[in-house]
Order: C-alpha cells, then sequence, then structure tokens
C-alpha cells in the first residue's frame, strides 16, 4: 500500500508539474540525449530497405518528443524558471512571421506539415523553438560538456557508416547513393557535411583550449574524417576558414598553444591527403565508379586556385585576336568555374533572387519549405530539361523566398543577438559553442538548413545562452 501510495504521488506530482526541479534538469538532459539519438535512424531506414519513408518517420520522431518537450517548458514557466528575453521575443515574431507567410502561401498545408521531401514546415520550426527554449536551463559547463561528448559518439557512428559508403561496394548496408562520397545518417553529402563540421570544430576548440583529454583528440581526427569523406567544399572551406581564423588568435594571443596547433596542422593536411586521395582511388580506380573532379575536395582546390592565379587547366580560354589586341569570348569562363566549385549553387540562388523580384515575394515569401521553382537546364529535341528548385541553398536568402524580407530580418537580429552575447562573455565554455555557431552561419551561405542537422544548431544555441544568463544570475548574487 505504502508503495502505491508513493506513486500516486509521485504521478500527482508529474501532472501538476510539482517535480523538483533537480529531476526536471536530468530529464532534460536525457530528451536531448534520447532525441538526438533518433534522429539516426530515418535515413538508416531509406538506406537499408530502398523505400523512402525516412522522412515520415522523422515526423513521428517529432510528434512523439513534442511532448516532453512541451512538458519541459510549462513547467519552466509555471515555477517561474522561465524568463521573458529578447532572444524569445525575436524567435517568437519570426515564428508568427512564418505562421503568417503560410496562410498567405498557395499550399498552406504544405507550408504547415513541410514538404515530402523536405518536412522543413511550421511545425518543425516550432519544435525547433521548444528545442532551443529548452535547451537554455542546461546552463552547467560540465553538463554541456557531457552532451557534446554524447553527441560526438552520435557523429563518429555516423562517421564510421560513412567509412562503409565510401570504401566499400554496393552491400546490405549500404547502396553508395552518392558514389564516393560519405553521407553518413544525414543522407546527403552535404548534410553530412555540416553535421561533421560543427562537431569537428567543437572537438578540435576543446582539445586546443579545454581538455587533453584523448577522448577528444582522438574523436576529432574521426569526425574529421568525415567531414573529408562528404566531399562537400561549403563546410570544408568553413573549417579551413575557422581554423586559419584560430591559427591567428593563437599567433597573437596564445603563444603557449603555438606547438599545440602546430601540431593540429600537421594532422589536418595529413588527414586530408590520406582520405581525400585513397577515397578517389578506391572509388575510381577498383570501382570503376566515374568521378567528375568537381565533386571532390581536391579538384575544387585545384579550381580556386587556377581561379586565383587567372589560369585554368582543364579549360583554357580561347583568345580572339582583333587587331592588335587579345579579346576574351563574351562567356564569362571564370564565373562557370566559381559556379562547378559550387555545384550550381549560385545559379539556383541567381533563379531564387529572380523569383523573388518577379513573383513579388519579398514581403511574405512563397510559405515556409514551399518553394518551387522550374529551371530549365537545356532543351534537346522535343524534350525540356529542368530542375524543381524546391531550396537556395543559403540559408538566409531561403528565409527571404519562404517567408520574407521581415522574417529574414528578425532571424538576422536573434542571430546578431546570439553572438554579441557570446563575443562579450567572459567563459570559454560559451566561446566553444559560439565557435561552432560561427562555423555553421559561415557555411549556411552555400548550403541549407535541414531536419538532420538543425536540432543540433538550436541546442547549441540554447545552451550558449543558458550559460550567459547563469553567469549572469551568478554576478548579481555577487
Amino acid at each position: 500500500d505504502t508503495m502505491i501510495k508513493r506513486e500516486e504521488d509521485i504521478l500527482n506530482d508529474v501532472f501538476k508539474f510539482e517535480v523538483s526541479k533537480k529531476y526536471i534538469d536530468r530529464f532534460t538532459i536525457f530528451i536531448v540525449y534520447i532525441s538526438m539519438f533518433f534522429m539516426i535512424i530515418p535515413k538508416y531506414v531509406i538506406e537499408v530497405t530502398g523505400i523512402n519513408i525516412g522522412e515520415n518517420i522523422f515526423y513521428s520522431i517529432y510528434f512523439i518528443f513534442l511532448i516532453p518537450y512541451l512538458y519541459i517548458l510549462i513547467y519552466n514557466i509555471k515555477h517561474k524558471y522561465f524568463k521573458i528575453s529578447l532572444d524569445f521575443i525575436l524567435l517568437s515574431l519570426y515564428l508568427f512571421i512564418a505562421f503568417l507567410s503560410a496562410i498567405f502561401s498557395n499550399n498552406f498545408f504544405n507550408s504547415i506539415l513541410g514538404s515530402y521531401g523536405r518536412r522543413d514546415g511550421f511545425l518543425t520550426l516550432i519544435m525547433y523553438i521548444l528545442i532551443y527554449l529548452d535547451s537554455k536551463n542546461i546552463n552547467d559547463k560540465n553538463d554541456v560538456i557531457k552532451i557534446i561528448k554524447i553527441f560526438m559518439i552520435y557523429a563518429i557512428l555516423s562517421t564510421f557508416y560513412s567509412f562503409i559508403q565510401v570504401y566499400l561496394p554496393v552491400n546490405i548496408y549500404s547502396i553508395k547513393y552518392y558514389g564516393h562520397m560519405g553521407y553518413g545518417f544525414q543522407g546527403n553529402p552535404n548534410f553530412f557535411g555540416t553535421y561533421t563540421l560543427l562537431f569537428t570544430l567543437l572537438g578540435f576548440f576543446i582539445s586546443l583550449f579545454i581538455s587533453d583529454k584523448k577522448f577528444y583528440k582522438i574523436s576529432t581526427i574521426i569526425i574529421y574524417c568525415g567531414l573529408i569523406m562528404a566531399e562537400s567544399s561549403g563546410p570544408f572551406f568553413t573549417f579551413i576558414l575557422m581554423f586559419i581564423g584560430l591559427f591567428i588568435y593563437v599567433l597573437i594571443k596564445r603563444s603557449d598553444l603555438i606547438k599545440k596547433i602546430f601540431m593540429w596542422l600537421l594532422i589536418f593536411i595529413s588527414l586530408y591527403g590520406l582520405v581525400n586521395y585513397s577515397l578517389i582511388y578506391v572509388n575510381k580506380d577498383i570501382y570503376n565508379i566515374e568521378i567528375e573532379t568537381h565533386s571532390t575536395l581536391s579538384g575544387d582546390i585545384n579550381s580556386i586556385i587556377d581561379i586565383v592565379f587567372g589560369k585554368f587547366k582543364n579549360e583554357k580560354l580561347d583568345k580572339e585576336v582583333v587587331g592588335d589586341e587579345n579579346v576574351l569570348p563574351s562567356s564569362n569562363n571564370q564565373d562557370d568555374n566559381v559556379d562547378i566549385i559550387s555545384s550550381n549553387r549560385l545559379s539556383i540562388q541567381d533563379e531564387v533572387i529572380k523569383y523573388i523580384k518577379r513573383d513579388n515575394h519579398i514581403w511574405f515569401g512563397s510559405g515556409i519549405d514551399n518553394l518551387d521553382i522550374y529551371y530549365v537546364q537545356f532543351i534537346e529535341g522535343n524534350a525540356l530539361h529542368y530542375w524543381v528548385i524546391d531550396k537556395a541553398h543559403n540559408i538566409y536568402l531561403n528565409i527571404i523566398a519562404e517567408t520574407g524580407i521581415f522574417s529574414f530580418i528578425v532571424y538576422l537580429s536573434w542571430m546578431i543577438v546570439l553572438i554579441v552575447h557570446g563575443i562579450k562573455s567572459k567563459n570559454k565554455y560559451v566561446y566553444l559553442l559560439l565557435f561552432g555557431l560561427i562555423g555553421y552561419n559561415i557555411q549556411g551561405i552555400f548550403n541549407i538548413n535541414v531536419i538532420y542537422v538543425m536540432p543540433y544548431y538550436y541546442i547549441i544555441s540554447g545552451m550558449m545562452m543558458g550559460l550567459i544568463e547563469g553567469d549572469r544570475h551568478e554576478s548579481r548574487k555577487h
């Protein structure tokens, strides 16, 4: 009877939101762990079954975890742990404008639930914001490090799966859908590249500034190999840019770490050569897979070098002689090469800009996850070959295209608030999370937000703001 009574009391406490804050905080961390683990499942199911039901599984996962995330938020509101702040106001306004764009769209249902292939609609945005608000309660540095550690383990699992995709022939575990490129559990090399970029940056920062534990060094090396296997230029070049920024900082401010960062430089360069050229050799020479030069990191690096020095090894510029002058042909081969390196991103972005201007979508966009542009590639006989552009392949342009200029201004303001607060902080754990966020935002110039990576962005953003607000609270006490 005593045990039954105790169980009844516990259930009453749960339903009345009277559970101890200590247990809610533990529960929040657990939900973050487990919900992100389930992000692994959908694309793996597609890979091994060949049935395109991954996004439906993903949506089911979201609806299941909507309940605990909502419970945590309601608990914090009831017990006044939740405070209305500028970041909350901006995100609420962003959500409101996104809903207006859905109302004004030509497919309200699609904007709310998301398109079949993306599932990035209004309900998904609600989930992102819930994740962010709940993650703000994770404001202990030890909890933050534990969460990053678990996330890095997930990234290692995804990298090992990418190794199977890249280095093994077609098998029961992988159909090598992208040939020589790895795509892990994220289902696409670009998405996998963004994912591995995020955790390579976090692991590298921890190893350099916070902890000398072997786990972070080895994990960073493994996940970095995943970044190379993705063969996605945007995330990889973002990593180079972030490394250079940190390298300059160490040279100027932290002379005690110069030897350490040079060692990391040697490791990163060596692994690039080993992984990039070995995966090209295995797939091209052993599996006889046709590999286009611009679909490899080394090919893109060579093209960039050619562009910088005005030389093109593979596609030389023919000059027309007019009198005593050399005149280039009318086509701009340099622009074409830049577009090839960006996997036609620039052409896609140009079409999206034309669409916004042509159809007057500047104010409220097409509706969230409702972009639909038919882009003609070429005409062959009576056949018309075209792409359907459903994303701008630029996070910021995509927000304008789908939810309008007001939405973009609000989102950019929220992002600036995060970065400014992060820079002002004197907490190295805040700098750690900020380092990852800045890297994600930079690679977003040539990539998109996707359901398999974006939750991590909101978790990391939330934890960063949680640490900042926790530091403020402690300073007021003293």
